[in-house]
């Protein structure tokens, strides 16, 4: 599909369509209610649950193998531009079936092996955004994955996490990477699943705090979106003050007692931001919590 067709389906709200005419094809759910899921005038539901106006509109299951494509590619347009807000818009209208869903979560799944402990390739767009993807994935009521396949996908989602390599935020000309970022944002979705308890929010929390202490400078925000979802987890309230504080002091310990990092100034920088930044996540989401006075407790330990 050119260029053209992908803005014109952002263009029309992410109607499937090969012109603006009402008689294009909608994206919905036959399941759906919402005004977006009727099919217009002289069109027909297709098996796919699309709206076809015409033989000439494909249909979701025709476009969705080139935006998988588009989505690991080096090319910002088509990934970031086009690819992601199409099928994350797609996916959360409910336009795919339950079958469809899974059939990409394997794709996305795999794709986190792709060139993984490489540095500065271009592989890191086809990694950081299945794991964007997999954000919009794990607590869709569609998917509506079972408790076990849950911890199935976190445990390779954490081992993913540990060994990526690939650390920068924006390239030029490609644009986002960010693959701290977006795996940040899919930690945070985890973090919110109830059928994640104190065991897994207790690794959640110890894959962020081994990750932060990097020798590159977070300069995009990565620790930002790493102390949201470290503060998601603490507002569960399932881990015991022990547990966090055991987490919190290792991590400024680390960085205040190692020669390596007394003479590289960045992990320290990196910690303390972190730190800094999950105290105001944490106010913010919960004024009165007692980690309040633990994440103090850690930032002094490094000042």
């Amino acid at each position: 599909m050119t260029r053209e067709f992908w803005q014109q389906i952002i263009t029309n709200k992410y109607q499937i369509s090969s012109d603006p005419s009402p008689s294009g094809a909608v994206v919905g759910s036959r399941s759906d209610p919402s005004p977006s899921a009727v099919p217009p005038e002289g069109a027909s539901w297709n098996q796919e649950g699309a709206a076809v106006g015409s033989r000439s509109d494909p249909s979701l299951q025709d476009l969705l193998p080139e935006l998988l494509e588009m989505l690991a590619s080096p090319d910002p347009e088509l990934r970031d531009g086009f690819a992601y807000p199409i099928l994350a818009t797609w996916i959360q209208q409910g336009a795919f079936s339950q079958e469809q869903l899974r059939s990409l979560l394997v794709a996305l799944e795999q794709r986190l092996e792709t060139g993984l402990g490489e540095t500065e390739s271009d592989a890191v767009f086809a990694r950081s955004f299945a794991v964007l993807m997999l954000a919009v994935l794990v607590n869709n009521p569609i998917l509506a994955l079972e408790p076990a396949e849950i911890y199935r996908l976190l445990e390779v989602v954490l081992s993913y996490f540990a060994r990526e390599q690939d650390l920068r935020g924006f390239v030029y000309p490609q644009g986002w990477a960010h693959a701290v970022a977006h795996t940040a944002d899919l930690l945070d979705e985890f973090a919110v699943n109830q059928h994640c308890q104190s065991p897994e929010l207790e690794r959640i929390l110890n894959a962020i705090t081994n990750k932060i202490p990097a020798k590159s400078v977070w300069l995009f925000d990565e620790e930002d979106r790493l102390s949201y979802a470290a503060a998601r987890v603490l507002e569960r309230g399932l881990l015991s003050s022990e547990v966090v504080s055991g987490l919190l002091d290792a991590l400024a310990a680390e960085v205040s007692q190692s020669d390596e990092h007394k003479s590289n100034g960045i992990p320290r920088h990196n910690v303390k931001a972190f730190l800094q930044s999950l105290y105001f996540q944490v106010l913010k989401l919960e004024p009165s919590s007692e980690h309040l006075e633990l994440i103090l407790g850690a930032l002094h330990k490094i000042n």
